[in-house]
């Protein structure tokens, strides 16, 4: 019975698609945004913003987690995330500096 629905799916789902044409909406990024809202200097925005985060990634291998240890927590969060460091591409353990500030206590 799957496989039946699985293949009318299959074969309804292109037609209804071509059948219809979807409305054309403008992409909204958020350098596009930034644009709207400030101007000429929101691509200046984007540039420096996009460069700075850039540059921390980069940056962010250098420094030992026993460092950002001793930051609060939500600092250490926030520059985690910021670093692209969080969920499944945070660091191991041994690497996390939130390991080290409760390995402390």
């Amino acid at each position: 019975m799957k496989y039946l629905l699985m293949v009318a799916f299959f074969l309804i789902a292109p037609a209804a698609v071509a059948s219809g044409t979807a409305p054309e909406l403008p992409p909204v990024d958020w350098v596009t945004l930034l644009t709207v809202m400030f101007g000429e200097h929101g691509k200046t925005i984007a540039l420096w913003v996009s460069m700075v985060l850039v540059i921390w990634s980069q940056v962010r291998q250098l420094i030992p987690p026993q460092w950002l240890a001793k930051l609060p927590t939500w600092l250490i969060d926030l520059l985690e995330f910021l670093a692209a460091n969080k969920g499944k591409a945070g660091n191991e353990v041994w690497n996390d500096p939130k390991h080290f500030k409760q390995a402390k206590t």
